[in-house]
């Protein structure tokens, strides 16, 4: 009964998100997913509510892929995939956000972060052997974005704007990276990287800004810490409609 009343409570939230007879654009933001570190439970949730939103715009505000096959940090407890393995498992995802989305037309947005980043910085680096360096594909390559109709866009492409909104993978962590980022931008702003959800209002002469961060769809532990395994606190999952 609880689950069939979280049910219904979800139902209800997704007609007054999309109401029957009206139309504006909709959008579902997924960030710091870190495949194949994501959440299963979470990244399912996004998944259904891709489904049931029928949204206009699928965007993914970078992290989505972990690489700590190529990190140079110390590899931490339970990092042994191996590269293949991690770009098959972002293959993989990105299959099941096709399934959601269908048939329809929908404007598909991928944003490099710090962690796609890793593969570049691995193969600039002396750590990548020299005869691999010329195999290693780029990250838009490895997973198909061009074929699977998703718009790439690098780190120095950053940030991108729908209408006044600025859209980037994020920079600033802090206490109050919401104002951070706000402040550092100059208008509205939307990011993750910080795997914790905030919301920042400003009102200007010109009318209010907001600074959005996103939540994460990473599992809620953080292996790299002193390997302690144990939950960071402030880490929250979770997917952004707009």
């Amino acid at each position: 009964e609880p689950r069939d009343r979280s049910r219904a409570a979800y139902a209800a939230r997704v007609k007054t998100i999309r109401p029957t007879g009206k139309r504006h654009r909709i959008g579902v933001v997924l960030s710091d997913a870190h495949v194949p570190k994501h959440d299963p439970a979470a990244w399912n949730v996004a998944l259904q509510a891709v489904r049931d939103l029928a949204p206009d715009h699928v965007w993914i505000l970078g992290d989505f892929l972990d690489l700590a096959s190529v990190n140079r940090h110390e590899k931490a407890a339970g990092d042994d995939y191996t590269l293949r393995q991690e770009i098959w498992c972002g293959n993989k995802a990105l299959d099941e956000v096709a399934a959601a989305i269908g048939p329809r037309k929908c404007d598909l947005l991928f944003i490099d972060g710090n962690h796609e980043d890793r593969m570049v910085r691995y193969v600039a680096s002396g750590r990548c052997p020299p005869e691999l360096r010329d195999t290693l594909e780029e990250i838009p390559d490895a997973l198909c974005l061009r074929e699977r109709g998703w718009r790439y866009v690098g780190p120095d492409e950053q940030p991108i704007y729908d209408g006044s909104l600025a859209v980037f993978h994020g920079q600033w962590y802090g206490k109050h990276h919401a104002a951070k980022h706000l402040d550092e931008m100059g208008g509205s702003v939307l990011y993750g990287h910080t795997h914790r959800p905030q919301l920042m209002t400003k009102q200007t002469v010109r009318g209010p800004i907001i600074g959005t961060g996103a939540p994460c769809l990473r599992r809620l532990v953080a292996e790299w810490q002193h390997q302690r395994n144990r939950e960071f606190t402030g880490w929250l999952n979770g997917f952004v409609v707009l």
